[in-house]
């Protein structure tokens, strides 16, 4: 029997913030998921960066377009993002972009290896 590795990892986005706080991308892991809280309006976005200064937006293969983990409204809800940042190298930074949220946000992020 296969015993996974789970985690549990909470990011904030600040009042007004536009971005969480960012995650390290590690190497053990296979899965990545997100509970997302009711959120105000605007598509949940992703970002990746080698330093955790500078991002950049993870594309969407299927239309080159900025990768929409959801559409985010009042309702909350849960997403599996591992397509998106299987191919991220170990120790880079994850952070979730988001319209300007009125009260601060954590949003769990779930991980399995």
């Amino acid at each position: 029997m296969i015993k996974y590795r789970d985690e549990t990892v909470d990011v904030t986005v600040a009042n007004t913030g536009t971005v969480s706080t960012s995650f390290k991308a590690e190497n053990w892991v296979s899965f990545h998921g997100a509970y997302f809280p009711a959120m105000d309006n605007g598509a949940i976005g992703l970002q990746a960066s080698s330093d955790d200064t500078n991002f950049y937006t993870i594309l969407d293969p299927t239309d080159g377009e900025a990768v929409v983990l959801c559409a985010s409204g009042s309702d909350p809800g849960m997403v599996d993002f591992s397509d998106f940042v299987r191919f991220i190298p170990d120790g880079y930074y994850l952070r979730f972009t988001c319209a300007a949220q009125t009260g601060a946000k954590t949003i769990k992020v779930f991980r399995r290896g």
